[in-house]
């Protein structure tokens, strides 16, 4: 570790001039800077590796890339440079977020579906500085569907709960979001469109009335009956609906929304018809 390495000589210093003191008695002046450096260097340890680590992103390894190469239709159109800086934001998303395994399976979290989960934060977020959106740090991965304190009655596929900022999601939908889309409905993309509106809090979305569900059927063929059946709830608002279907039929949503289609180019800094080079602005993203 980056901190590890530079705290390295102060506790060395530290502990060699205690050394000193305990063998003559007197106190050597030179304890102090090394002593206070490092109490500093220690308490801001996460800081500075997240500094280190945001200049330096670790590389994904050839499975994750594989697989977005193979599953992720955003990713595959991208030019080089914005692959590369996609793989990036991936690496950095799983480094800055806490993965928890619940009911059964493995301790750990697989990679391939930590990887899923975040080409999907990253996809939804590729237009904004903000990407991490971390108001959310915490990602609870179940086998199946799965019960919770909000809906204790309905087995559901995704969730997220902003006052303990978690996200919440059955590894099965996860895999079938990812290896069967645009056929399946992507229960990633829809719980990110809701963490995005949570997480930019004042972003004034259109609103969207129960008229809006034709013309969405109309352009992705999954009705609401479907939709409600893949995400498990049967209250779903229309709007994370439509960020999924601006993302994934992003040619027929123009055709058929698009007062709607250019105010999401807007508020997500990202226009899908332009495959190779989707950011609007780039004033607004971090380019490395």
């Amino acid at each position: 570790m980056f901190s590890r390495l530079i705290l390295t000589p102060f506790v060395a210093g530290t502990l060699y001039y205690m050394y000193q003191i305990y063998q003559t008695g007197e106190f050597h002046m030179g304890f102090l800077p090394f002593f206070f450096i490092g109490v500093i260097l220690y308490l801001f340890a996460p800081q500075i590796e997240w500094w280190w680590v945001n200049r330096n992103p670790p590389e994904l390894h050839d499975k994750l890339r594989a697989l977005l190469q193979q599953h992720n239709v955003f990713y595959q159109n991208l030019t080089v440079a914005e692959k590369k800086r996609f793989r990036n934001r991936m690496a950095l998303y799983m480094e800055a977020m806490d993965y928890k395994q619940m009911g059964g399976g493995p301790e750990v979290v697989p990679e391939d579906i930590r990887g899923f989960i975040a080409a999907g934060a990253i996809q939804i977020g590729f237009g904004q500085k903000d990407y991490l959106m971390d108001t959310f740090e915490h990602l609870i991965i179940y086998p199946g569907a799965f019960p919770s304190p909000q809906f204790p009655k309905q087995l559901h596929n995704c969730e997220h709960f902003e006052e303990d900022g978690v996200i919440m999601f059955a590894a099965k939908s996860v895999i079938d979001s990812t290896r069967l889309s645009p056929r399946a409905y992507n229960t990633i993309l829809h719980t990110y469109a809701q963490v995005f509106d949570h997480h930019f809090s004042d972003t004034d979305f259109p609103a969207l009335t129960e008229n809006i569900w034709q013309p969405l059927e109309t352009m992705s063929g999954m009705n609401k009956t479907f939709i409600q059946e893949s995400v498990g709830l049967m209250d779903i608002d229309p709007r994370p609906v439509s960020v999924h279907h601006f993302f994934v039929f992003s040619k027929k949503f123009k055709e058929l929304l698009p007062e709607v289609f250019d105010q999401y180019v807007q508020i997500f800094n990202i226009n899908p018809l332009e495959a190779y080079e989707p950011v609007v602005d780039r004033s607004q993203i971090d380019v490395k």
